[in-house]
């Protein structure tokens, strides 16, 4: 989806764009903060909440580019460690993630081949983290997120957001997160 900051919330996380008619120029209105939700999420009690925000998280009226493909290998299919799933999803202790694309003030990059660059590099980190290659003990989701982040934040500084083709309009992609654990 959309997403956008409000100028007046100084929360890092951004608002999304929820309009029934996108033609509308009521985004302001029909709108609800990522942390909103996020928090409405949690009071329902799930034992582990994951929430992603494949979103642009600056000013509306800026637009987005569509970017070049990266060079990807044929996936082969997926087989998981069971024991890696377990540690990630499946964990006793209560815990949220909330993880958004790009940090404030910075658009969130897409091509047509795999469309988010967060979304796209987030899936492949957790597939190497499922995979069967990696011992349970090194499976956590700061690892994964921070895999993810890495490729994103590489891959977005080998785009252009903006014409001409300089350095000054070289996108700035840099997701980020926040983990809560128990009740906080």
């Amino acid at each position: 989806g959309h997403g956008f900051r409000k100028t007046a919330d100084e929360r890092p996380f951004p608002y999304l764009d929820l309009r029934r008619d996108p033609s509308s120029n009521n985004y302001m209105k029909e709108s609800l903060a990522s942390e909103d939700i996020f928090t409405r999420i949690r009071k329902k009690g799930a034992r582990f909440t994951l929430m992603l925000t494949d979103c642009c998280n600056t000013d509306p009226n800026v637009n987005n580019i569509v970017a070049s493909p990266v060079p990807t290998q044929r996936e082969s299919a997926d087989v998981w460690n069971t024991d890696n799933f377990r540690k990630l999803f499946l964990d006793p202790a209560r815990s949220a993630i909330i993880v958004t694309a790009a940090d404030m003030h910075q658009r969130a990059t897409s091509n047509n081949n795999f469309g988010g660059f967060f979304s796209y590099f987030f899936q492949s980190s957790l597939r190497k983290q499922l995979g069967p290659g990696v011992k349970p003990d090194f499976v956590t989701w700061d690892v994964l997120i921070s895999d993810a982040r890495k490729q994103t934040i590489a891959k977005a500084e080998r785009t252009y957001c903006d014409k001409p083709y300089i350095k000054v309009n070289i996108c700035r992609q840099y997701p980020l997160y926040r983990k809560k654990f128990g009740n906080d």
